[in-house]
């Protein structure tokens, strides 16, 4: 079986002690799905793992979400990215800093019609950039205060998001094996 590494980011677990999965039992969730050199980073939801390279993201995602609904009694938002996926996003930092930049990861690639919906929407000193199924967020301060988070890329998108600060999307590039 050829392999292929991934991260699964998962969106609102453990955060404020909602929603909260042990580190050991998601590692354990994670292998007994077949998946090797299973890592994580932080208690948030960030892993990095091997699969079977003949399975798509998609695949996995919707596997990795019934299982964490087998094992944890939680429906809990996927997303997966490739090792080339991640390289890619690290590379393409469209800011010339990475001070206050975060990356919010879609589910999937918005339509061209939500794109339109979002584009009037602006809130400087904050910046956003979307590119494909990421977005690329610089906060003129912090991120608790930006108005552009989660909950307002997927009103607008109608895609499921989830957000990691710049040194945790450099770190699940490192967990993809680059």
């Amino acid at each position: 079986m050829t392999m292929k590494k991934y991260v699964c980011i998962l969106r609102g677990i453990n955060v404020g002690g909602r929603n909260k999965i042990i580190k050991d039992d998601l590692i354990e969730m994670f292998e007994g799905l077949n998946y090797y050199f299973v890592n994580t980073y932080i208690q948030s939801g960030n892993i990095g793992f091997s699969a079977d390279k003949n399975k798509t993201a998609s695949e996995l995602a919707i596997e990795i979400q019934l299982a964490i609904v087998d094992t944890f009694d939680l429906g809990i938002p996927v997303i997966i990215r490739s090792q080339k996926e991640m390289k890619q996003i690290v590379n393409e930092n469209p800011f010339d800093t990475e001070k206050n930049v975060h990356l919010t990861f879609l589910k999937e690639k918005p339509t061209d019609d939500r794109l339109k919906v979002i584009e009037p929407y602006l809130f400087p000193p904050d910046e956003y950039k979307i590119v494909g199924k990421n977005i690329y967020l610089k906060c003129g301060d912090k991120y608790s205060q930006t108005k552009l988070n989660n909950q307002f890329f997927e009103r607008y998108l109608k895609v499921n998001a989830t957000t990691r600060n710049w040194k945790t999307v450099k770190k699940l590039n490192q967990l993809s094996g680059n």
